[in-house]
């Protein structure tokens, strides 16, 4: 702590400097007045926002405002370029020297050094940054909706669930008030009834990872109904009907499910800004929480057991094709005697070519039961889409049994080749298998 001093900025109030540490070795000094309070200097508020939105009739030094404000705002360029390129460790950097070049924070810089800090996961300092802008900023909700949003990423689901239903209260006490002072625009960060949306999602994710599908369903619904209510399509919604979607899938309402999925993917044309890089800013994100890689959008082909299969297996191949090829000989990577019957087959149809829906390749002539030497001896390019390689064949060798009563039609009734539990499985074999394939195709296309 450094003695008491007068504020640079011409507002002549006594401060002294807190260091406040960061994990990742980043120290602010954070200015404190007498009565134990952050200083936000007036003098540099008003200069910077005007005085229309900061009332001060007091001196500024006008010297020191506008050589740190130039500061700031040079870091806040390149932290902005840094970020359009996907650099988030520059973009962090950056957006560190913006808050340092100044002896008192400005609105929302300790919000953006959090969103920079939740771009790299690291959570504890994502914590600690929205905090820090709570206490700055107490009436906005976008450092509350930070710190719930980052107790969820750090699996303290419990906590996150107390935090936000102390939200969901505050909302409610200040019920149509807050909403209509946040709409006359006087304060649009106001934590109101705009927020709802946003906090049920994240209750709703809360629950989800707590495996309280019920409950989830409960507030996700919430949240998509107000989001249906709303005029404004934001990015992040479509994550809101992805997790909807998942929880119905897992309670068995799968009719639902997939008007969620199909929900989903439809706000995905909504339109990101260069800050929107990922979604977890202000949604829980995919590319963090390895749990959540299953709330993508499933693209059901049909409920009909023929093409679930036929999708699974036909992504399957798409994902050989799309890994593998990356290396010139790809092909000499699978086993001879499996590509030259492959091939053989492929020579024969060609006799047939006027049958042909479109064109067909090799790989599309490989018996079902030769997947597994083929995924077996070349895991390394697929252990990044499906993960654990034990779990991986077990399912594929679960899709083959059931592949066999339907492909081979079993049974003496036209489109009766499963019962219900085989119907239950295959849905969620294909719930395993495409989940994690269209997620690597999101992430590879980006």
């Amino acid at each position: 702590m450094t003695p008491d001093s007068v504020c640079k900025y011409g507002c002549k109030t006594l401060i002294h400097f807190e260091k406040i540490h960061f994990k990742d070795g980043f120290v602010y000094e954070l200015p404190i007045e007498q009565s134990g309070e952050i200083h936000e200097c007036p003098a540099l508020l008003s200069y910077e926002y005007s005085k229309d939105a900061v009332p001060y009739d007091g001196e500024y030094n006008e010297n020191n405002i506008s050589n740190d404000l130039a500061s700031m705002k040079g870091h806040y360029d390149t932290a902005t370029d840094a970020i359009t390129e996907k650099d988030f460790i520059n973009h962090k950097k950056f957006i560190q020297k913006q808050l340092a070049a100044l002896s008192s924070p400005l609105w929302g810089t300790f919000f953006e050094l959090a969103d920079a800090y939740f771009l790299n996961n690291e959570l504890d300092d994502a914590e600690k940054a929205y905090s820090i802008e709570n206490l700055i900023d107490p009436e906005n909700g976008d450092p509350k909706k930070g710190i719930a949003n980052t107790l969820i990423q750090k699996n303290d689901n419990v906590k996150a669930i107390q935090y936000l239903t102390n939200m969901l209260q505050e909302i409610e006490k200040e019920n149509k008030t807050s909403y209509e002072f946040s709409e006359a625009g006087q304060n649009p960060n106001k934590l109101s009834l705009d927020d709802l949306d946003n906090v049920y999602y994240l209750l709703g994710a809360a629950h989800y990872k707590l495996d309280d599908f019920t409950k989830a369903i409960d507030y996700l619904k919430k949240s998509t109904e107000k989001i249906l209510d709303s005029k404004h399509r934001k990015f992040w919604h479509k994550d809101v009907f992805d997790l909807f979607g998942k929880c119905l899938y897992e309670e068995k309402k799968y009719k639902d499910a997939k008007e969620a999925f199909e929900k989903a993917r439809e706000l995905e044309k909504v339109k990101k800004t260069p800050f929107d890089v990922t979604p977890e800013i202000h949604g829980i994100g995919s590319e963090i929480n390895e749990r959540h890689k299953e709330t993508i959008s499933i693209p059901f082909a049909s409920s009909n057991p023929d093409d679930l299969i036929a999708e699974i297996e036909i992504s399957l191949r798409e994902t050989i094709l799309g890994k593998m090829q990356k290396d010139q000989d790809w092909e000499k990577l699978i086993d001879q005697k499996i590509w030259s019957k492959a091939k053989q087959r492929y020579e024969e149809i060609k006799k047939y070519e006027m049958y042909h829906s479109e064109e067909y390749r090799i790989i599309d002539y490989v018996e079902f039961s030769d997947y597994w030497k083929i995924f077996k001896p070349n895991w390394k390019y697929f252990e990044e889409v499906f993960g654990n390689q034990i779990i991986f064949f077990g399912k594929l060798q679960e899709l083959r049994v059931l592949r066999n009563f339907v492909a081979h039609h079993r049974g003496p009734k036209l489109g009766h080749y499963l019962n219900e539990k085989a119907l239950d499985d295959l849905r969620n074999l294909h719930f395993y298998f495409m989940t994690r394939i269209m997620l690597d195709r999101r992430n590879n296309t980006k």
